[in-house]
């Protein structure tokens, strides 16, 4: 018989788990392995460093390089910054960032959460990759690098769109350039419908009202327009809704109805019956029935002291009859 060959038991490889992050944050494992995977497609693709690749890449200062007007972020994630920093410290830049000549310098295409860690660890300079693209180009790199790297809220994709808004020609295109469903893109234009002042308030606090509440409150609004609410009104609700949602967001869990509840109108109760006595041309009296009430209003003019004492007595001799 032949030896019993010694037989290992194939074990697979345990893979850290990154459950225990926070949502909207990544950890610094999260951060290596994200670093890891692009440095080994540029290697893949042969990108960086490579003369045929037309990529024009430098060091260039910190101090030269401004933000891109177009930058769809209201905020950053101060934890993802510090760990970003720890990360480049460690390993170096993996993934140049991307800037286009200005008059100035460089204004910022893609990148602005590793030159904000670049600039946290004092670094005076950085790799960057020079291109020469229009201004409907770079809006589009912002957004869309924002959009894949790490979630925008609705109202950022929206204000974006908005503010670059013409450049394109169709929803179809931008939808096509986003990587996103047209449906979900009428949903994000759905925002243009909310007062200005409403939009202002959600920028403080942008992950609030998603784009499908976005859309139910436009079509809330357009039906309490019908009803004749007028547009003050409805600002004036929603800026009520939107500071209690801020404060809060257990108040007001729902913007549309609690939009609804406020505004609707209420059935309104008929008006009173009113009845006019003329003497000579000349109104004397005014009977009016209001729920239970029968109301008599007289000119005191016309009545001297005797006559309201007889008319009281003829009022009690009335009721008597009743």
């Amino acid at each position: 018989m032949m030896p019993a060959q010694n037989k290992q038991k194939e074990q697979k490889p345990t893979e850290a788990k990154a459950g225990n992050a926070k949502p909207g944050r990544l950890n610094a494992f999260m951060v290596q392995n994200a670093f890891s995977a692009n440095f080994q497609e540029h290697q893949q693709k042969q990108l960086v460093g490579n003369p045929l690749s037309g990529r024009t890449i430098r060091s260039i200062e910190v101090d030269q390089i401004t933000s891109s007007p177009y930058q769809p972020r209201l905020e950053f994630d101060e934890t993802y910054i510090e760990e970003l920093a720890r990360s480049i410290e460690e390993n170096g830049l993996i993934e140049v960032i991307k800037v286009r000549p200005v008059p100035t310098g460089y204004e910022l295409v893609a990148g602005e959460c590793r030159l904000l860690a670049h600039k946290k660890l004092g670094l005076k300079t950085i790799d960057a990759e020079i291109v020469q693209i229009s201004d409907a180009e770079s809006a589009v790199q912002a957004l869309a690098e924002n959009i894949h790297r790490k979630n925008l809220s609705d109202l950022e994709i929206y204000l974006s769109l908005d503010r670059f808004e013409g450049a394109f020609s169709t929803a179809k295109q931008v939808a096509s350039l986003l990587e996103m469903s047209r449906a979900h893109f009428y949903r994000i234009k759905a925002f243009e419908k909310l007062p200005k002042p409403v939009i202002d308030l959600l920028k403080t606090k942008p992950r609030l009202v998603s784009a499908l509440s976005a859309a139910t409150v436009a079509k809330t609004i357009g039906t309490l327009s019908d009803e004749g609410v007028s547009k003050a009104e409805i600002e004036k609700a929603l800026i009520v809704g939107v500071r209690d949602m801020i404060s809060d967001e257990k108040k007001v869990p729902n913007l549309s109805a609690f939009l609804t509840k406020k505004l609707a109108q209420k059935p309104q109760k008929p008006a009173a019956e009113k009845e006019e006595i003329i003497v000579g041309h000349k109104p004397v009296a005014v009977f009016e029935r209001k729920d239970k009430y029968l109301q008599v209003r007289l000119d005191s003019q016309t009545y001297s002291p005797e006559k309201e004492e007889k008319l009281k007595a003829f009022l009690e001799q009335l009721a008597l009859e009743a």
